[in-house]
Parts: structure tokens; C-alpha cells; sequence
């Protein structure tokens, strides 16, 4: 059982849905897991969060259509 001064075991939907934005928005990893520290997530779940969501195709995709919608608004 996790202590409690321990800090969450899992990051709240509403942030984690924070971060998928931000990253797709063009925030660095870094950026991103700063901001949950200071919002009490601990860093290796900030880390992992971040990581778990680099690695799903669903942001990779986002991000592509987000680059190509502001690539062709250029032209």
C-alpha cells in the first residue's frame, strides 16, 4: 500500500488529457513534466505519462494532422 506523502499512483484524466493538448500543441516532454511537478505529480509518473504518450500512434497522428492543417493554412 503507497504512503501517503507518496503522491498519486496515477496522473487525473483532465491532466493527462492536458498533456496529450499540450504535446500535440507543440510543448516539449520536458515542458509538459515540469508543469505536472508543479501540480504535485510526482516525476517518474510525470515521465511515464509523458513517455505513454509519445508513444501512442493517436498523438503521433494528431500531431501530423496539426502540422499539415498549419503547413497548408501557410501556403
Amino acid at each position: 500500500m503507497a504512503e501517503p506523502d507518496e503522491g498519486p499512483l496515477s496522473v487525473d484524466p483532465e491532466w493527462q488529457a492536458w498533456a496529450a493538448e499540450n504535446l500535440i500543441e507543440g510543448a516539449s516532454p520536458a515542458e509538459v513534466i515540469g508543469a505536472l511537478q508543479e501540480e504535485g505529480v510526482p516525476e517518474a509518473l510525470a515521465e511515464r505519462l509523458v513517455a505513454e504518450l509519445g508513444a501512442s500512434p493517436l498523438l503521433s497522428d494528431r500531431k501530423s494532422t496539426r502540422l499539415n492543417s498549419s503547413h497548408e493554412s501557410h501556403l
